[in-house]
């Protein structure tokens, strides 16, 4: 799965995961929220920057 404007988060019952799920290729995983802002377009390009 990658960015896209079709990423859809929510918040799970563990407090360390979220699910992502992408209504457009209807794909569904479980992500620690560390990675979860990986997932929203808009944070890509900022966290992408934020590394260098």
């Amino acid at each position: 799965m990658k960015p896209s404007n079709y990423n859809f988060i929510w918040a799970t019952d563990d407090p360390d995961k979220v699910m992502v799920f992408n209504s457009l290729t209807t794909s569904l995983v479980e992500v620690g929220k560390k990675y979860a802002d990986l997932f929203a377009l808009g944070d890509f390009m900022q966290s992408l920057y934020s590394i260098y």
